[in-house]
């Protein structure tokens, strides 16, 4: 009976370590697959996109909404801002803007998925804006950026062999993002735009 007492003891033991173990490796695992994961970002940000500054840009006049992508998440990450690389240009200071991120719809922006807090733009400089904490799985995503007032410079890339899509509309009016993007305009050059991202 002694050691039919204590056997049960050990395997009794090896089974709870067993469950311990597979329990802290599944918090691990599962911290970027799971958008409710208790640990969210840990690691350092960093950006996807293009975020440096460049003599090129290229203009537009506000309010309108524009779209710049698509920008690829490789792996599951977590969105904690988004950001815009100015350019040199002639506009009204001070002037608001705010930025966007919407899903790809086949190559195309699709529906709206956050948008960032508004700030006042500083020229040739990366203008970042914090969002709420979002999981974003992986897959295309596109920034989409409106001012109140002025014309909007946005470093472009395309002389660097950069090259990406962008789509515009026009918004109903300042702080307007529509639910679902309603492309009129496209070309292809590489906007400096980027999400700014922790895993």
């Amino acid at each position: 009976m002694m050691f039919l007492r204590g056997s049960f003891s050990r395997y009794a033991f090896l089974i709870s370590l067993s469950l311990l173990l597979a329990g802290c490796g599944g918090d691990a695992e599962t911290k970027n697959t799971d958008p409710d994961g208790p640990t969210g970002p840990t690691g350092p940000a960093y950006h996807i996109g293009y975020d440096t500054l460049v003599v090129n840009n290229v203009g537009y006049v506000a309010p309108q909404v524009r779209y710049y992508g698509p920008y690829n998440v490789p792996a599951g990450t977590y969105l904690t801002g988004l950001g815009v690389a100015l350019g040199t240009g002639s506009y009204t200071q001070p002037n608001t803007f705010q930025l966007a991120l919407y899903s790809d719809a086949g190559n195309t922006p699709g529906t709206l998925i956050v948008t960032s807090a508004t700030g006042v733009w500083v020229d040739a400089t990366q203008n970042e804006m914090t969002t709420p904490t979002t999981y974003l799985a992986p897959g295309d995503y596109w920034v989409a950026a409106n001012a109140e007032t002025g014309t909007f410079y946005v470093g472009q890339g395309t002389l660097l062999g950069e090259s990406n899509s962008r789509y515009e509309t026009v918004a109903t009016g300042w702080g307007t993002w529509p639910s679902a993007a309603t492309s009129a305009v496209s070309s292809t050059f590489a906007s400096h735009v980027y999400m700014i991202v922790a895993d």
